[in-house]
């Protein structure tokens, strides 16, 4: 089993209305001289590169992300210089199946067997939950992919073995890879957890939301 994971950050953050991935999680400290309290996205990413069995890390960002997202981004390419790379998606503007086929692109250089797609906007994705997909595909490497779901159904972290990677390089729009995980036609392992696992940082109200949850626990 070799996995690389896809991280997605290449979103315009129009809802927000600033850069939502360079925003402070206050409850947790970094241990990023650069980065004294860590950031919604800083979050995804340590999660990943913190999971063993991942492999290799791959993020993608847009020619319009923001300059403290982009430091972040070498930062962490820096503590894990053979573990991540980016990649800048000259077509992020043309919504998230663009940002994927580009990451694709780097994804079919390495030795994966299987690629992780996640969103860099979840911060409380665990690894534990990457680790239990993951496991998973082990025992069922023929699967069409393997994903999370709430009570509104289908969503990231999804794994998707190498026979499927056909199907995420001819995707467009902004719908991502819904248009997959919504065919009745593959076959798929659907792994259910509770909903705040998902929440993203799309609005002020959502990052309050974030921080208060971290603050409980």
């Amino acid at each position: 089993m070799n996995i690389t994971a896809l991280v997605l950050t290449a979103g315009k953050s129009s809802r927000m209305g600033k850069d939502k991935l360079s925003l402070p999680l206050e409850s947790i400290p970094s241990n990023q001289n650069a980065t004294p309290v860590m950031t919604i996205g800083g979050k995804v990413l340590s999660t990943v590169l913190h999971t063993e069995q991942i492999q290799q890390v791959i993020t993608v960002t847009a020619p319009y992300s923001s300059s403290q997202w982009q430091q972040e981004i070498q930062d962490w390419i820096q503590q894990y210089p053979s573990k991540m790379q980016n990649v800048v998606c000259e077509q992020a503007h043309l919504g998230m199946s663009y940002s994927i086929r580009c990451g694709m692109k780097q994804v079919r250089l390495s030795s994966a067997d299987a690629v992780l797609i996640l969103l860099g906007d979840q911060p409380l994705i665990t690894s534990t939950m990457l680790t239990e997909l993951m496991t998973i595909y082990q025992h069922q490497p023929d699967v069409d992919f393997i994903a999370c779901a709430d009570h509104e159904g289908i969503k990231p972290p999804v794994i998707f073995p190498e026979h499927m990677w056909m199907y995420l390089e001819e995707l467009e729009g902004d719908q991502g890879a819904r248009k997959l995980l919504t065919n009745p036609y593959f076959y798929s392992n659907i792994v259910r957890y509770p909903d705040h696992f998902f929440w993203d940082a799309d609005t002020p109200e959502a990052w309050l939301q974030i921080q208060q949850h971290l603050a409980q626990y």
